[in-house]
């Protein structure tokens, strides 16, 4: 298995973890096992400046519970379930600092490898963690053998190009979810879902809520500007911005906030595009780098499955209720800095019967301006 130090090394990182390749299976996996899909992959192997080696390799993320007692079992049942495959690619640059034994100047090159990751949940879906830069290159090599149309419609991956495994300590990241996207994974009412779920249950469809803290929202419906942010709050559904962007009907781009997993808590990035970024705050960041892993695909998967669930049910389930907004209209004007907002009520309710499949004639909502 090689030097017990490899693993965490592999997964070291003091920022984040990076999931910007989620895809959802549509056809059910041409595998019967992960030894067949690798044995069809091409196996990593060493190679030269002029040939630089890349392939993949099994990561065996099972195999390394037994140096990691403190594991709790919940997270190594995930261990049986993914198909952990590592993505390895060399590189080598020349250097002009080397000498010989003698101390003189010589050409030469220094060799270095970066690392991206397939974790494949058969028949439901396949979670790339790599930069954007990498990412190209991942679904290059992959996804030729595995084929794209066991999958939804190619998505469309924005993210700064400071990475270097799928991990980032830089802040360099524009974050502004805009540019071409021609495939959004997380629909904008999905996201205006959790928050609705979690500012009136504290829970979505059994994933617990507990904190959404940022925000980011878009739109050209009034003139508060075209976007709406929120940073470090300890309750976006308490900012002004929010509020007014729900009430002035503009879409989610991104949420951060905190998920319980069996009793693990997460920091998590939502960004509309389908990315998900892990942060190594919370138990997340207390738990050995091994643990990372096993704690983010465990989330992973929960709220994926949160999200395939939204994806079928029955709409008065899955939009917002119009009672929600006038709550918020009520709250705006009982915050510490009160506001009233006059948008087009009448707009939003009727867009919302018309999600629900219900007569907006048929509610007692009443904004009071």
């Amino acid at each position: 298995m090689g030097d017990p130090n490899d693993l965490d090394e592999k997964f070291e990182y003091d920022g984040r973890l990076v999931f910007n390749g989620i895809f959802i299976e549509t056809e059910s996996s041409p595998y019967n096992s992960k030894e067949e899909l690798l044995s069809e992959l091409s196996e990593f192997t060493e190679g030269t400046p002029g040939e630089p080696g890349f392939g993949f390799k099994d990561l065996q993320l099972g195999e390394w519970a037994e140096r990691y007692s403190e594991i709790p079992p919940e997270l190594l049942e995930i261990t049986d379930d993914v198909w952990d495959i590592e993505y390895r690619r060399e590189t080598y640059d020349l250097s002009e600092d080397l000498v010989d034994e003698q101390g003189d100047p010589v050409d030469g090159f220094v060799s270095d490898d970066w690392s991206a990751y397939v974790y494949w949940y058969p028949d439901e879906f396949l979670i790339l963690q790599a930069s954007k830069s990498k990412l190209e290159d991942l679904e290059e090599k992959l996804f030729p053998t595995i084929g794209r149309s066991h999958f939804e419609s190619e998505q469309a991956s924005e993210t700064d190009d400071n990475d270097t495994d799928g991990n980032s300590n830089e802040g360099g990241d524009n974050g502004d979810g805009e540019g071409n996207h021609p495939h959004r994974l997380f629909h904008p009412e999905f996201l205006q879902w959790l928050v609705w779920k979690y500012d009136t249950t504290g829970h979505a469809n059994g994933l617990e809520l507990v904190e959404f803290s940022d925000a980011s929202m878009s739109g050209d419906l009034s003139n508060f500007g075209k976007r709406n942010d929120v940073g470090d709050s300890r309750d976006i559904t308490k900012s002004h911005p929010i509020i007014a962007g729900m009430l002035d009907d503009r879409d989610f781009e991104k949420l951060e906030g905190i998920f319980k997993v069996d009793d693990v808590e997460v920091d998590a990035q939502l960004w509309r595009d389908g990315r998900i970024r892990v942060m190594a705050q919370e138990d997340v960041g207390d738990a050995s780098d091994y643990g990372r892993v096993l704690i983010t695909n465990k989330f992973l998967r929960e709220f994926l499955d949160v999200y395939l669930e939204w994806r079928s049910m029955d709409p008065t389930r899955k939009y917002v209720h119009p009672d929600y907004f006038e709550l918020l209209h009520e709250r705006a004007k009982n915050l510490p800095r009160s506001a009233t907002y006059d948008f087009d009520f009448n707009a939003l309710v009727q867009r919302y019967a018309h999600l629900r499949g219900e007569n907006p004639a048929d509610y007692n909502t009443q904004f009071n301006i």
